[in-house]
């Protein structure tokens, strides 16, 4: 996972990998809020509107880290069924997108992720190298889980 500051206080971190299944396969699974906790670390996402997941869904991201828990609001953003999925959260502290595009290759498939955070309060700009590290270790962390879950899938 690379990643740093960038302008504006802004948090940034991208990863690219591969995984021997579907691009159907590994959709299914990122698209699923209930399958959630089986490669993300210590979250839990809800979606709030009925109805198929789409653009404009309201989503739900709640964190529980070391007694630390918090939850933040959001919505898709984008939305292409096995190629691209992408959402953004508020807290009154942060706001985070995560955009996760898929593609098809020789023996699977090619993940590519982002995740920015950025401050929006002075707590934020204040916790910003905290949250830095933590999220850096999180989105480790739920990559490494991910990559084992869709090896299985594929096979």
């Amino acid at each position: 996972m690379q990643g740093g500051n960038l302008a504006g206080g802004e948090i940034a971190f991208a990863d690219a990998f591969e995984v021997s299944c579907s691009p159907a396969q590994a959709f299914a699974l990122l698209d699923d809020p209930r399958r959630a906790a089986e490669w993300l670390c210590c979250v839990r996402i809800e979606q709030l509107s009925a109805g198929p997941r789409a653009v404009g869904s309201r989503m739900r991201y709640t964190f529980d880290h070391a007694g630390s828990r918090g939850d933040m609001e959001g919505a898709v953003t984008a939305y292409e069924r096995d190629r691209h999925l992408a959402m953004s959260y508020q807290s009154a502290s942060f706001e985070v997108a995560i955009d996760i595009r898929l593609e098809p290759v020789s023996g699977g498939t090619r993940i590519a992720e982002t995740v920015s955070l950025r401050p929006r309060s002075l707590l934020g700009r204040i916790t910003a190298p905290l949250v830095r590290s933590l999220t850096r270790r999180h989105a480790a962390c739920g990559v490494e889980t991910l990559k084992r879950t869709l090896a299985q899938a594929g096979h």
